[in-house]
């Protein structure tokens, strides 16, 4: 998945990645990793397809410049996508509400964690494109 933007403002310190786990993963796993991968100009965000994200031209220029999330520096002014494969561990529809990310900047910690709750299912219980 390569759904989540990692922005850092220009005016602000860097941003240091101390950890990322998914809060709550029913039925699935993190395969591979977390990876912090730039954002390359004229180049869509990576990872929302398959594993490992190589499908594009340009998905495979950025994927070449990918690094470990956990360690990864966000400069000001950078933005990041951080990508993540996932496995289901079980049948029927796994997920998980999305990462919990720990950082520092500035000599401070925080915590951040999305919203967003992802599912993955073995076949898609609607495929009809009209009905979305």
């Amino acid at each position: 998945m390569g759904i989540y933007v990692l922005q850092n403002p220009i005016n602000s310190p860097a941003v240091t990645i101390q950890s990322i786990s998914l809060r709550s993963p029913h039925g699935v796993r993190v395969t591979g990793g977390f990876w912090a991968v730039p954002l390359l100009p004229n180049t869509p965000m990576i990872g929302t397809a398959v594993w490992p994200p190589t499908a594009l031209p340009g998905d495979q220029r950025a994927w070449a410049l990918r690094e470990r999330a956990v360690g990864a520096v966000i400069k000001p002014g950078q933005k990041m996508s951080l990508v993540f494969g996932l496995t289901r561990t079980a049948p029927g529809i796994g997920g998980s509400p999305g990462p919990r990310i720990i950082y520092t900047a500035g000599g401070k910690s925080y915590v951040w964690w999305s919203n967003w709750v992802f599912a993955i299912a073995a076949k898609c219980p609607n495929p009809s494109p009209s009905a979305y």
